[in-house]
């Protein structure tokens, strides 16, 4: 049996591999040949008291990984769940020398992650693993076991057609749990499984935290993938905040409109408007009828985006980590008008523009990043695009915010393009690489060799000699002409539109020294500046 070489096996029955080691042998089992290798462990075949088949999972890694892993092992072996549904542990214990194991019944078949890689599941299939599924998390929760880490890889199909779940070594002891297995900057769980109150780093997680992930695992089954998958894991973690999966009756079409509402429930943000319990989810599952395809879905409930489908707009992200004081960094990005978002791995992201357009985004997120600034141990502003309809906000912009906070600055690290929409009315100073550092007022500046070369650092204009031309030939003509003369420049934000009349500016008073320049700048989309043009 094929598995996944980035987590642990799973308890099944691949092809035989080598005997193990002598000094492998594990009390009360005799291990076989070896059934499949994961990052952090090895599982064999084995023969329990009285023959009885099993699977011998033994931990490999070392150092901090080892550590987590053998926290993991601990863990699993003390949840025993007696259940149908739920994949039984049989004994856990050390090797002769030393090495952690976990004894479980064996399994014969496939994960549900090996069966969507050859396609989708038909909705009666999903249903039925659904239902199965639901009952193995009902006898967990009745328990008071929160599984945290539900996806297709820890779902098991048995030949004989059960549905096991299994792997509850981040399990949560409900309302009993006085540690959290987490460190910063770790993402506990799949990124793309997680709730949206495991993706902001909440304690108080409950039994509906497994029914949102069992919910992605079900529209992944019948549509062929993730809803909220993207490139980096903070993109996922982010969409899985902000964005909500496309309704079924339009990926799928032909899943039943009944099945996709019960599907489509699971996955409300807010906890409350979830199924109630797995038993509720389960029976909703089960009942559904399957007899006609789906024509509507239950509506989106909880989208951050406030953007009109097809409009892609220009936002600005603050990404803090290291939080020292989360409810400072909330004040200070509200107080500039942005969304905050408390996310997992002692970190927080602000958003500017995400939910209404004014046009100085950057500018917002740059002045509560200075404020925040303490607050945090890296704090770093970046811009991008961001879209409705699943498109969310581009993976580029989110790993420019990551690659920020690894900068090194001691201020507030800036991408390139965030740092050309701040233009010179901040202090900014070259970084590493492609990023810039913005200073408090009163901080000194260092001068840059694109400074001294007589080339304006950030705001260099690249790529604009034909508009460069064009302005040119207006300031000949206006001095040739002896009249006044207007130059308009348009374009979205981030096009360079102010660097261009700040070197028309330059250009005038190269060859006029005397000559009055008036300029403004409109913005007839930002909030009370209708005659912004005309006031500045």
């Amino acid at each position: 049996m094929h598995h996944d070489p980035a987590g642990p096996p799973p308890p099944g029955a691949p092809a035989p591999e080598a005997a193990p080691r002598a000094e492998d042998s594990v009390p009360g089992f005799r291990l076989g040949p070896k059934l499949g290798e994961g990052g952090m462990g090895v599982v064999f075949r084995a023969e329990g008291p009285g023959g009885m088949p099993a699977a011998v999972k033994l931990l490999n890694a070392s150092g901090a990984s080892g550590r987590e892993a053998a926290r993991r092992f601990e863990r699993e072996a003390q949840i025993r769940i007696e259940h149908p549904n739920v994949c039984r542990v049989l004994a856990a214990g050390r090797t002769a020398d030393g090495t952690p194991f976990l004894a479980m019944e064996l399994l014969e078949g496939e994960s549900l992650e090996q069966r969507l890689r050859r396609g989708p599941l038909s909705p009666a299939e999903a249903a039925g693993v659904g239902v199965q599924v639901c009952r193995g998390l009902a006898a967990a929760h009745a328990a008071g076991i929160v599984h945290r880490d539900l996806k297709p890889s820890n779902l098991f199909l048995c030949r004989d057609g059960t549905v096991k779940l299994f792997d509850f070594g981040i399990a949560l002891v409900w309302k009993a749990e006085q540690t959290r297995l987490t460190t910063v900057g770790t993402v506990l769980g799949t990124p793309w499984y997680l709730s949206p109150e495991q993706a902001r780093g909440q304690a108080d997680l409950d039994h509906r935290t497994d029914l949102w992930s069992l919910g992605v695992v079900l529209w992944e089954a019948v549509v062929g993938r993730t809803p909220f998958a993207r490139d980096t894991p903070l993109a996922s973690v982010v969409a899985v905040l902000m964005e909500d999966p496309p309704p079924l009756a339009q990926v799928a079409p032909g899943v039943p409109a009944p099945l996709a509402a019960v599907i489509e429930r699971a996955l409300r943000k807010p906890m409350e408007e979830r199924w109630p319990t797995a038993e509720a989810f389960g029976r909703a599952l089960s009942s559904a009828d399957l007899s006609f395809a789906a024509t509507q879905s239950l509506p989106a409930v909880g989208a951050s985006l406030s953007i009109p489908p097809g409009e892609q707009r220009v936002v600005a992200l603050l990404l803090a980590e290291g939080v020292r004081d989360r409810d400072r960094i909330q004040r200070a990005v509200e107080g500039q008008g942005g969304l905050f978002l408390p996310l997992l791995g002692n970190r927080a992201l602000g958003l500017f523009g995400g939910e209404a357009w004014e046009g100085d985004e950057v500018r917002r997120a740059a002045r509560a990043a200075l404020e925040l600034r303490s607050a945090a141990l890296r704090v770093a502003v970046a811009s991008g695009h961001a879209s409705q309809g699943g498109g969310g906000i581009e993976g580029a912009a989110l790993a420019a915010a990551e690659a920020g906070c690894r900068a090194g600055a001691l201020g507030v690290a800036v991408s390139a393009a965030a740092a050309r929409a701040l233009g010179r009315d901040m202090p900014l100073q070259p970084l590493r690489g492609e990023f810039f550092e913005l200073l408090a007022a009163g901080e000194s500046r260092r001068e840059s060799e694109a400074d001294a070369g007589g080339e304006e650092g950030p705001s260099a204009l690249v790529g604009r000699q034909a508009e460069l031309a064009q302005i040119r030939q207006a300031i000949e003509t206006t001095l040739g002409d002896r009249r006044a003369a207007a130059v308009l420049v348009t374009g979205p934000p981030g096009i360079g539109k102010t660097r261009l009349w700040r070197e028309a500016e330059r250009l005038l008073r190269a060859q006029a020294p005397h000559a009055r320049v008036l300029a403004g700048r409109g913005q007839p989309l930002r909030r009370d500046t209708a005659f912004a043009l005309v006031v500045s």
